[in-house]
């Protein structure tokens, strides 16, 4: 009698499929879950960006020794 050794390996591992109902839906949460992720970094990120802006003094214009502006900013520190 001889011995079938590609049948016995064969069936050693059958990966099992999502159905796609399944796969669709957790694929919707994770974009969710990634658009609300990116919605508080860019929520943290204008808060910083606007405390910054206040603690900072708006630049000054650069004028030359006849009193006009040149159209440059100088941030002078007090």
């Amino acid at each position: 009698m001889a011995i079938d050794s590609v049948s016995s390996a064969g069936n050693a591992y059958q990966p099992v499929q999502q159905p796609n109902e399944t796969r669709v839906a957790s694929e919707a949460k994770r974009t969710a879950d990634q658009a609300v992720q990116t919605a508080k970094v860019e929520e943290q990120r204008q808060t910083a960006q606007t405390q910054h802006e206040q603690q900072s003094p708006p630049p000054k214009p650069v004028v030359n020794t006849q009193g006009q502006a040149t159209g440059q900013l100088l941030n002078e520190i007090a």
